[in-house]
């Protein structure tokens, strides 16, 4: 991966992988951010088990959050297992502090 890729919600991301456990380490220096649209979709059997990562903010040490998306079948489909609009889902920003400014 290289952090000239776009990670905006304008696009749309998903890694296949057949690691166990997956390797979500190396993608933590990834330019991500809160809008980001990334799918890792890990490989077992004849299952893939999908999980939701983005940064909440990369630019100022926000950290990797990963969170199980759903699963996948060839007979059953995608099993989304999220509930929340996105950004409520991802509002907890872990003590990241925010620069802002008031004019």
């Amino acid at each position: 991966f290289g952090k000239e890729l776009v990670f905006n919600e304008s696009y749309v991301w998903l890694l296949l992988t057949n690691s166990s456990p997956p390797q979500f380490d190396q993608l933590k220096d990834l330019p991500l951010n809160i809008e980001t649209e990334l799918t890792v979709a890990n490989r077992l059997g004849d299952k893939f088990e999908m999980h939701d990562v983005y940064n909440p903010s990369y630019a100022h040490g926000g950290s990797l959050n990963v969170t199980r998306k759903g699963s996948w079948t060839a007979d059953g489909g995608f099993v989304n297992e999220l509930n929340q609009y996105k950004y409520k889902r991802r509002g907890n920003f872990h003590m990241l502090p925010l620069n802002f400014s008031i004019v």
